[in-house]
């Protein structure tokens, strides 16, 4: 994933929206959002098996891009499957702990993985140590290979740009559907790229209600969202992640 936008309680009765493109060598197969595990959905890398951005029944959010120090080895560990198994947990903080042992036991590539639960949460900057930066509230955004709203990053100047300022959901979806698909260059880097064997392989949007998962929305474009719809995906998505029932007492 290249860009990964952040919005706390941007709207009434919303805690989290997020809007994400994932940029990809076109070569690397994937599938659309499925059920990853019990009560997990997210898209699934078919190379290592893993996910760049994905949710589970208690309303944790994790995503991940990468970042280019530590380089990557042939033989190391998978960032997307790093998301996947943080996706194990119910909290931020639960994350944190995970990822600082994982990433002490075994030689992973530089990555930044967010872990949020509503509009509030943590990026974990790995560039061979973490440097978790904490989320709370407001806008953020996150791309490959630079911090989490480094000033420079030409996705985050784009955003801030083109999105805020909205007036009720459905400017909101509006505008973050637009910037998802948008070409124009900043800095010379568009939110939405198009490339020789490189570039937007799908985009997602998620919108969390702050009742809970009961109503969330889950919008997904298998395929740069310029030339492929969205697929509405919040049915599917509402039945995966209901609560389960107690067991019965013998």
């Amino acid at each position: 994933m290249c860009v990964l936008a952040l919005f706390s309680d941007p709207v009434p009765g919303v805690s989290l929206a997020v809007a994400a493109n994932r940029d990809e060598y076109l070569h690397r197969l994937s599938v659309p959002p499925t059920e990853l595990r019990p009560g997990v959905i997210g898209g699934k890398d078919l190379e290592a098996g893993g996910t760049w951005l994905g949710l589970n029944r208690h309303g944790l959010l994790v995503a991940v891009t990468n970042r280019r120090i530590p380089p990557k080895i042939r033989s190391g560990p998978s960032r997307g499957v790093l998301c996947l198994d943080a996706l194990a947990f119910e909290t931020p903080d639960q994350v944190e702990r995970f990822v600082g042992e994982r990433t002490a036991s075994l030689r992973y590539a530089g990555f930044n993985l967010v872990a949020m639960r509503g509009g509030r949460g943590v990026c974990l900057q790995f560039d061979g140590r973490v440097r978790p930066v904490r989320i709370d509230g407001g806008i953020h955004v996150v791309s490959s290979h630079r911090d989490m709203d480094d000033p420079r990053m030409p996705e985050r100047k784009t955003m801030l740009a083109r999105v805020p300022g909205w007036d009720g959901m459905d400017m909101m979806l509006d505008r973050l559907r637009s910037v998802l698909a948008d070409h124009e260059e900043t800095d010379g880097w568009a939110v939405c790229k198009h490339g020789s064997g490189y570039g937007t392989v799908s985009s997602s949007l998620l919108v969390i209600p702050s009742t809970g998962l009961q109503g969330v929305r889950y919008w997904y474009s298998a395929g740069p969202s310029c030339r492929n719809r969205y697929e509405d995906l919040a049915g599917w998505a509402g039945k995966i992640l209901a609560p389960q029932p107690a067991p019965t007492p013998m």
